[in-house]
């Protein structure tokens, strides 16, 4: 496979991951709906629609991907997301609001099946599996990058909210553009079949899928491990009033998200190097990145926000790692069942994450939040030491095992 092919397909898979993120609608639209009638309690209920979105699209996602393709199914996607940030300014009521999030919870669902997978199998097909942890990490640093320039979305406030709508729909417009230049090297579907042939094949593939992932230890103990770790070390939504708490002036919070999203990006960006640490390690991680949680939470200072910035990029190179090691567990021909089962374990950790939240600081403040966090995801890791790394260590270890396939090494190429 020339490397010309794999630069082209990781450049495009790079701009549509920047343009897909950079929303300047994002900081402002909670603005935009109470602005418009809603009250507090209903903007809560507004944004759990999203996780309902999300969730009641599995299904439908699994086999939009396998009738239409991975490229094809994302595109999809993407149109669905922009009409629902347009039904937001066309339809501004509470029904409005909420149906759009519901419409945007249906594209999380295809680009948690759809565009992961793709990622994964187009790597595979031209034969550079081995460099998926580098590109995910990158590719994960460049979306982090693009949600801090959505920032600037409340200085477009002057200028007004149909502006911002506009500049949001032309960098997604510019996604579905990079979407469609990636040439399918992956020899997968759309199959072209009769709807009643094609849905006994799906609903075939559906439960076979099913039963092969949950009696794949890996696969289960992965989907578990970074999931639950991801939303326990989640803390984004939090940092403004968490940053008045400990004492930052009201001018220098979004300093504080921008030094967090720098952590956090150093993380993403060196994950790769440590993907193949030994299983030891790499949980160990996971338990030292708890302990400076628990630390933070007990000095809880503006100058205790260093501990906070470790903990960030260390959380950021686990998250990485694990999600590859998932992705290396997965049967490739149920790699859409895999995914979706994933995106329901993160929607439930996500939504129990948030709750964590609002019980820390109902009881103690913010600094209980984190420290119940910090203590969770400590235990987790003392978990991972004594029963993940047994399980699942043959699959990255390169020990045989049976029923589980061996991911066979490749040398990394330089993009």
């Amino acid at each position: 496979m020339k490397k010309s092919d794999l630069r082209s397909f990781v450049r495009n898979i790079y701009f549509f991951a920047f343009f897909n993120a950079l929303m300047v609608l994002m900081p402002v639209y909670a603005i935009f709906f109470q602005e418009n009638g809603v009250s507090d309690v209903a903007l809560t209920t507004i944004f759990m629609m999203w996780a309902v979105g999300v969730v009641a699209a599995q299904l439908p996602s699994v086999w939009l991907n396998r009738q239409a393709g991975q490229k094809w199914a994302i595109a999809i996607g993407q149109f669905i997301k922009m009409f629902s940030f347009v039904l937001w300014f066309v339809w501004p009521t509470y029904w409005g609001f909420a149906l759009g999030m519901v419409m945007w919870g249906v594209q999380g669902a295809i680009y948690n099946i759809s565009y992961e997978s793709l990622l994964y199998d187009e790597l595979a097909a031209r034969k550079h599996k081995a460099v998926y942890a580098k590109v995910l990490g990158h590719r994960m640093a460049i979306t982090t990058m693009a949600g801090g320039l959505s920032a600037a979305g409340s200085l477009l406030l002057y200028i007004g909210y149909d502006f911002i709508l506009f500049a949001t729909l032309v960098p997604l417009a510019a996604s579905l553009y990079f979407i469609s230049r990636i040439k399918i090297r992956a020899k997968c579907n759309p199959v072209k079949q009769r709807v009643k042939s094609a849905g006994v094949a799906f609903w075939k593939t559906l439960t076979i899928g099913s039963k092969m992932v949950l009696r794949n230890p890996c696969v289960v103990y992965m989907t578990l491990l970074c999931t639950m770790v991801g939303n326990l070390a989640y803390l984004d939504d939090y940092f403004g009033p968490m940053g008045l708490d400990i004492g930052v002036p009201i001018e220098y919070v979004g300093g504080l998200t921008i030094f967090l999203m720098i952590c956090k990006i150093a993380g993403q960006m060196v994950a790769h190097k440590m993907y193949k640490l030994r299983d030891v390690y790499l949980y160990g991680m996971i338990m030292v990145a708890g302990l400076t949680f628990i630390a933070f939470a007990w000095l809880y200072s503006i100058w205790a926000l260093a501990i906070l910035g470790v903990a960030y990029t260390m959380f950021s190179i686990i998250d990485v790692a694990t999600y590859a090691k998932f992705q290396e567990s997965v049967p490739e021909q149920y790699r859409p069942v895999a995914l979706s089962l994933f995106s329901i374990s993160n929607q439930i950790c996500y939504a129990a994450g948030a709750g964590i939240v609002g019980f820390g600081a109902f009881i103690g403040g913010w600094w209980a939040s984190v420290a119940i966090m910090g203590t969770l995801v400590t235990i987790i890791g003392l978990w991972s030491l004594l029963f993940v790394r047994k399980r699942c260590a043959p699959v990255w270890n390169n020990a045989p095992t049976p029923g589980v396939k061996i991911i066979s090494s490749v040398s990394p190429s330089q993009f």
